[in-house]
């Protein structure tokens, strides 16, 4: 072997370096025409037609269960604070975004717990309309009927001076309010 380096010219040089990139190569090509077999097989008309199929069946058996959901209203604890935010993202009520605070769940018989959460806007300088807030607490209860708005604190809204000074059942030509409510999510207490 020794000797085949020692007479080693450019000429044989490229002849070897050659005949190793062509193994190389060769080896590749194998293991790209297997895989070539292999996805050929797979995309036979009878099988990605059952494929197509399948995958409609699954897509239509999703829709099924997602108006289940809709249709009963209901919301996991994992996703309520979810569902309050896309309740305040909609185009009917649009309060826009909120911050949901979990407070300390209170028992309610021995195997319930009221899972109880606070909500405020989350900019303290935005105003709503009284109209905006109603319409947000009511679809609060009604697109889940777990919800139950407990308690809520419609204040006006503290940009000008004459709110700040203003009375108790005193009614502002401009129609500039905030808002806190307090919302209430009975459970079993093994969904905890």
């Amino acid at each position: 072997m020794k000797a085949f380096f020692q007479a080693m010219n450019f000429p044989r040089l490229v002849i070897l370096v050659s005949f190793l990139a062509s193994a190389g190569l060769g080896w590749f090509v194998y293991e790209q025409s297997a895989r070539l077999a292999e996805v050929q097989a797979n995309l036979q008309p009878s099988r990605v037609d059952a494929e197509i199929t399948k995958m409609q069946n699954l897509g239509m058996e999703l829709q099924r269960y997602q108006e289940k959901v809709a249709l009963s209203g209901s919301s996991t604890q994992q996703d309520l604070p979810t569902f309050i935010r896309t309740i305040a993202d909609s185009p009917a009520v649009g309060v826009g975004q909120l911050t949901v605070t979990p407070l300390a769940p209170k028992p309610f018989g021995k195997d319930s717990v009221d899972l109880i959460y606070k909500i405020s806007p989350a900019n303290k300088t935005l105003s709503y309309s009284r109209t905006n807030i109603a319409n947000f607490l009511y679809k609060l209860e009604k697109d889940d009927r777990r919800v139950k708005v407990t308690g809520y604190d419609v204040k006006p809204h503290t940009g000008s001076q004459r709110a700040k000074a203003a009375r108790p059942g005193e009614i502002f030509a401009a129609d500039n309010w905030t808002f806190e409510a307090e919302i209430t999510l009975r459970t079993k207490k093994d969904a905890n």
